[in-house]
This record gives structure tokens, sequence and C-alpha cells, in this order.
């Protein structure tokens, strides 16, 4: 569930250029501020792939929170069910071509594995930005990597990659459109508290004989998304 703010916080940091701006100020280059302007997100369009719990309560924040338009693509989206706040693509390949900001939020499966790769990434604006809070395997690193050094879009944050930790030596550190954070996206000390609180539960559940709620929390949600 913390993934939502972290999404939303991504949005804001390319949105206005906080990591970048940060060194700036740091290296006494106060200019930078004219130099290198930000964007404002009011009427700018929020691009979701996939549309679950996570994805919803985001498109939430940015229609409520940004006065964002939010434009999406789940293959089990109920069109009448976001009604009102988010436009139902049709396909991925839409949301890509339509949106300033892109923000992935699907699973890890044969079909998303690597989903956005050379080709997709041609599809989005040269002034788009790309987000990931999801899973690093939804993205070809090579891709993005030489998307983001030629000017294909105008750059991303990642909160997770394909391999953990990413390497030191890894070309993604020569570039400065690209904000990193070491798959922290749901690390906070409520979360960390809620996580431990919930696993002593389970364990209280399974030595007294029924059944973990977590578990019946999982079946229901792959039910609704079957039903979906």
């Amino acid at each position: 569930m913390r993934m939502k703010p972290a999404a939303a916080i991504s949005v804001m940091s390319l949105a206005h250029q906080i990591p970048f701006m940060d060194q700036q100020v740091r290296h006494d280059n106060w200019g930078a501020r004219y130099e290198h302007k930000g964007t404002e997100l009011k009427g700018k369009t929020l691009g979701l792939i996939g549309l679950g719990r996570i994805g919803s309560l985001v498109a939430r924040k940015a229609t409520n929170g940004f006065d964002m338009k939010v434009i999406a693509y789940d293959e089990f989206l109920v069109k009448n069910e976001y009604a009102g706040f988010v436009t139902c693509a049709g396909s991925m390949e839409e949301v890509l071509a339509k949106s300033d900001f892109v923000s992935l939020h699907v699973p890890v499966t044969a079909e998303t594995t690597g989903m956005i790769n050379q080709e997709t990434l041609r599809l989005m604006k040269p002034n788009a930005y790309l987000i990931n809070c999801a899973r690093g395997e939804l993205i070809n690193e090579e891709a993005l990597h030489e998307s983001l050094k030629s000017g294909v879009i105008n750059g991303a944050a990642l909160d997770v990659f394909q391999e953990e930790p990413i390497a030191q030596d890894h070309p993604f550190f020569e570039l400065d459109n690209l904000i990193m954070t070491p798959h922290n996206a749901i690390i906070t000390h409520e979360a960390m508290d809620l996580m431990g609180y919930h696993a002593a539960v389970g364990i209280d559940d399974v030595l007294n004989g029924r059944q973990p709620q977590w578990q019946e929390r999982l079946l229901q949600t792959a039910v609704a998304e079957q039903v979906q």
C-alpha cells in the first residue's frame, strides 16, 4: 500500500527535478533554477499500466491532489468502475502515446516481462517521464538507458531493478535524468510495524488452527481480479 505515495512522490520529483536541483545547490549553481525549469502537474496526463488496488489509489491521488488527467490500461478493467476520473484506454500503447507521465502497476508475468522496451519507449512523448515502483523485470534496462541518454523520453524514476542491489558500474549511474531509489517504496517505520504485526497474527492463527487472515485477503483479491 505504501507504493501509492512513492509513485506520487516520483511524479513530483520528476516534474520539479528535485534530486538534480539539490545537487546544483550543493555545487553553488543557483542559476540552475532558470536553466532547468520544471513542469506543472495540473492538466498533465498520468498514464497507468495496471489499475488494481495500488494503481487506482494513485489515480485518485493524481486527480484529486494534483488535478491531473488519468488514462489507464488494464486487461481486467471494468470501464464503469472508474468513470469520472479515469479514461480507459484500449491498449498499453495508447497509454504510452498519450501520457506525460507513465507509471507501472502490474505484476511480472510472461506477458509483462520486458514490456517497456525500445519499441514501446519510442511510443512515448519526447517530454514524457517513466515511473516504476512495481518490478524491475518489467523494463528492458538497456533500452531505457539508451532512450534516456538519447532523449527519446525526458526522464525516469526507478525504485526497482532487474538485479538488486544494482551494480555500481551500471550505465544508469551516468544519467542525470534518472532518479534511483533502493527498492524502499514500501519501507517506512509504520509499514514495518504493520508487517511485523500481521506476521505475528498469522503465526497465532496457524498455531491455533485458523486460516491466516493474509491468506484470506490474497484469495479475495485473486477472486476479485478474476471477476474483473
